[in-house]
Formats: structure tokens, sequence, C-alpha cells
């Protein structure tokens, strides 16, 4: 027979992986046009950045919008608006805690290049951190994909 209070912190992380695992329902708002944050999260950056190398997008700076997702934020990713992906990158890396600056020039990713409707591409880019280091992919290029669909998440 388990001890009792080894059968209570069972329950604590059990109520914990279903807290960190949870997948709300979102509903996107309907007016055309916009870009939607693809992730919960804290926004820790917007500036001018050249997208991943890897997408073979161009060196030329778009503005970038850096999120931060603490254990206590849901991990799953959307899609942030109606377009077709067109080339998907994986790179290996390393692991640092993804609130740091280099997190996103040293971590492990996945990088997406969505061409939108009116022919612009936009990047989003999935970064592992030093908790959740597992990034999960569900689309494939050449997908046609709606904005607030799930895409994808870090564990």
């Amino acid at each position: 027979m388990l001890p009792h209070w080894l059968s209570w912190l069972a329950l604590v992380f059990l109520a914990f992986a279903l807290y960190f695992f949870r997948d709300p329902e979102r509903v996107p708002p309907p007016r055309p046009g916009l870009l939607l944050a693809p992730a919960d999260g804290k926004v820790v950056s917007l500036a001018p950045a050249a997208p991943p190398p890897e997408l073979g997008l161009g060196p030329a700076p778009r503005w970038r919008v850096g999120i931060f997702l603490s254990v206590l934020d849901v991990h799953v990713n959307r899609i942030p608006a109606d377009g077709t992906v067109t080339r998907i990158a994986y790179r290996h890396g390393a692991f640092v805690s993804a609130n740091l600056d280099k997190a996103s020039a040293d971590n492990e990713r996945n990088a997406l290049a969505i061409r939108l409707p009116d022919g612009r591409e936009i990047a989003v880019v999935q970064i592992a951190g030093l908790i959740a280091r597992r990034i999960l992919c569900y689309v494939r290029e050449g997908d046609a994909v709606r904005a607030g669909a799930r895409f994808g998440e870090s564990r």
C-alpha cells in the first residue's frame, strides 16, 4: 500500500500534467487581413529581424514578435493567417532557457514559411526551451492553412 503522502504527490503531478497539456478552443476574429498571435504567452520582443536562413526568405529584416511560453501557458501553436505552407525547416540545437536572447539563434527550432493569399510570405518559428524540449509540427509543405488552426506544440 502506498503511503498517504505519495498518493497526494501523484495527484499533484497528474493535475499539473493535465494543466500543462491543455488545448482550449480558440475562435479567431472574422476580419480578413489580420495576423494572429501564434501562441499564448508573454510578448518579450517586437523588432525587425532577418527570418531564419533555412527558410530561403532572404536576409531582409521583417517584423518579429517574440513570445515566451512559461510552463503555465498553453503550449499549442496556431497559424497566424490564412495561406499555404511553402517550406518547413527543422534545425537541431541547444536547449537553453527560451526567455534568453540567444535561444532564438542557438536552440532547436522548427520554422515554417507561409504564403498569404496576397503573395506575401511570413515566417513562424517554434523554438524549444529548457523545459519544453520537444517540438511537434502537424502541417506539411503545400498544406492550405486557416488562421487560428493548430499547427503544432511544444512539450
